[in-house]
């Protein structure tokens, strides 16, 4: 990321009300109803793809999650991706907050992903004075590694909010990621999916998925719920 980008998203959310306006966009993200949000003509069509026997690693991301943080993916089902009730649990492996899960399988391609525990902080390398949990939707149907971390977050509600509307999950993470890049004045579209990034990984996005968790980190000692 640019060091002017950087410098103008500092100066745009380095103020006492951070938390309270985020928070409050992310809600709205959530809340919002209109007709714009239809699903139309043109729409990715998706179809039922169940995971057979497979392996998905990735790191998880505020700062990295602490060694033996709790982190689970919970089966999903495909056309409402309610929970089937089925989850399969696992425990962060290291302090780089890397997870590995072997031998999956999922009655489709969709899967929400949770982590709950301390981090390190970003910024000074100590360990948060809390525990967190994140989320992250994500498609296992062509990946092999899905990270969990703050954008994942940030967008998870909002996709689940569109997909309810009536968008193929696709569609709906797609417009939730870009909304969620807009709001940080982010206009880059070539960033890639939010699960693909990391905060220790060189390219934009990986780079703006730190500058942003090192704003919000710097700017409040509160946790994420």
């Amino acid at each position: 990321m640019k060091q002017g980008k950087f410098a103008q998203m500092k100066k745009t959310f380095e103020h006492s009300f951070f938390w309270l306006a985020l928070f409050a966009l992310v809600a709205l993200f959530a809340c919002a109803c209109s007709g714009d949000d239809k699903q139309a003509g043109g729409a990715t069509e998706e179809t039922q793809i169940a995971i057979e026997d497979k392996t998905v690693a990735g790191v998880s991301e505020k700062g990295p999650f602490t060694v033996g943080s709790a982190v689970h993916i919970y089966e999903l089902e495909f056309e409402t991706l309610g929970h089937t009730g089925r989850s399969i649990p696992g425990k962060i492996a290291s302090d780089r907050g890397d997870f590995r899960f072997t031998h999956l399988n999922l009655e489709c391609q969709f899967a929400f992903m949770e982590v709950s525990g301390y981090y390190r902080n970003e910024n000074t390398g100590k360990q948060s004075t809390a525990p967190i949990t994140l989320n992250a939707l994500v498609d296992l149907s062509d990946k092999e590694t899905a990270n969990i971390n703050l954008l994942t977050h940030l967008a998870f509600e909002r996709t689940l909010f569109l997909v309810n509307e009536g968008k193929p999950v696709k569609d709906a993470k797609q417009q939730a990621e870009q909304e969620i890049l807009k709001a940080f004045h982010i206009e880059n579209e070539l960033i890639g999916d939010f699960e693909g990034l990391s905060i220790f990984k060189k390219g934009e996005g990986n780079a703006a998925l730190l500058a942003i968790s090192s704003l919000m980190q710097a700017d409040s000692r509160r946790t994420l719920r």
